[in-house]
């Protein structure tokens, strides 16, 4: 019979593991959801799902739209940067890949910021 390992995380591994993404993505700012929203509605601001398509298709946040990581590029050169600001949100709040995208979308000269909660927390409480 063949053996299988079994991983055990630490609790405070996952802290740590955070705690040097955010050190790695120090100009990555979040926003709180009543700020988002608030944004989402007067048109000032997009909210992108960086997941694969088929995991947005299965659940992403209300007004998000899905621009996986790898299409992020192309997707920037159609917007304007002086007219809106952008949020994105990947998997959840241990998802490097956001603060990654946020960074990379920073550089190119937009406002942006990290949303902390995925699709599953967000729809969780109904957005609110």
């Amino acid at each position: 019979m063949k053996e299988r390992a079994i991983l055990v995380i630490d609790v405070r591994d996952i802290k740590q593991i955070k705690d040097e993404l955010e050190r790695q993505y120090e100009g990555v700012q979040s926003i709180m959801k009543h700020d988002l929203l608030a944004k989402m509605k007067q048109d000032k601001m997009i909210l992108l799902d960086i997941r694969p398509a088929e995991e947005y298709e299965t659940s992403h946040i209300p007004g998000a739209i899905s621009v996986p990581l790898e299409h992020l590029e192309e997707y920037l050169k159609t917007i304007n940067k002086a007219d809106v600001e952008l949020a994105a949100y990947c998997r959840g709040p241990y998802c490097s890949l956001t603060s990654q995208a946020v960074d990379y979308i920073q550089k190119q000269g937009f406002t942006a910021y990290r949303v902390k909660e995925g699709a599953p927390e967000w729809n969780a409480c109904d957005g609110e």
